[in-house]
C-alpha cells in the first residue's frame, strides 16, 4: 500500500500539471518516481510489468507534453495500482 505522504505527492504533482506548472512538476517528479520504483521492487513480476507500462505511458505523455494525461496517470492509475496491490 502506498503511504499517505507519497499519495499526497502524486496528487500535488498532478495538480501542478493541470495548473500549467509543468516545469515545476517535471523537476519534482524524479524524486517521487524513485520512491515508487523502490516500492515496486517488492512487488511480484506481474505487478512490476504493470508498473513499467504505467511508467512508460507517463514518459510518453511527458514527451508529447500531454500534461493532463500525465496528471491522470499519476493521480489515478499509479495511486490505484498501489492501493489495490495485495500486501505480501
Amino acid at each position: 500500500m502506498i503511504s499517505t505522504e507519497l499519495k499526497s505527492s502524486l496528487v500535488c504533482l498532478a495538480t501542478k500539471l493541470r495548473l500549467g506548472k509543468h516545469v515545476e512538476a517535471c523537476l519534482a517528479i524524479v524524486d517521487t518516481l524513485e520512491d515508487l520504483v523502490s516500492l515496486v521492487s517488492h512487488c511480484n513480476s506481474k505487478q512490476q510489468q504493470q508498473f513499467q507500462l504505467y511508467l512508460k505511458e507517463i514518459l510518453i505523455a511527458q514527451e508529447r507534453q500531454d500534461w493532463l494525461c500525465m496528471a491522470d496517470y499519476l493521480e489515478y492509475e499509479i495511486v490505484a495500482f498501489f492501493d489495490n496491490k495485495p500486501s505480501e
